[in-house]
């Protein structure tokens, strides 16, 4: 990115900083490293879904439903990471983000995992509805 703009990775950097600050990115950053200024965030998401929509008529619905789940998480306080297996790391459980046919495969060496499935409307077992999560916000 710093290439095509012609600009350096800390400028890059910077600019990212600055967006979050401004509420328009989250960062999912690697359990157990640092924050800085000057890391490099593993995966980049927009601060909330209706910004996908702004940019784009169809967004990727896998990215929908991991930008809200990451979105209510957050906007709760909650300290959200990016684990091994899974999509995030949130106080000792791993949670997988898919459709309504998700199964644990990501997940299933993890002694504490849930599924956040979407298009259901009654969680059993380790699978939650991701409509769910949106009562943390």
């Amino acid at each position: 990115m710093a290439r095509k703009l012609d600009v350096s990775r800390e400028t890059i950097y910077a600019w990212f900083v600055h967006l979050e600050k401004a509420s328009m990115l989250n960062f999912l950053l690697v359990r157990g490293k640092g924050v800085s200024i000057l890391q490099k965030p593993e995966k980049v998401y927009l601060e909330n879904t209706n910004l996908a929509f702004a940019m784009k008529a169809n967004p990727d619905l896998g990215s929908i439903r991991e930008t809200f789940l990451l979105n209510q998480l957050i906007n709760a306080k909650l300290s959200v990471t990016l684990p091994n297996s899974g999509d995030f790391y949130v106080s000792g459980v791993h949670i997988e983000v898919g459709g309504k046919s998700k199964n644990a495969a990501q997940v299933k060496g993890e002694s504490s995992y849930l599924i956040a499935a979407d298009d259901i409307e009654i969680g059993f077992g380790t699978k939650i509805p991701l409509w769910l999560f949106g009562f943390l916000y």
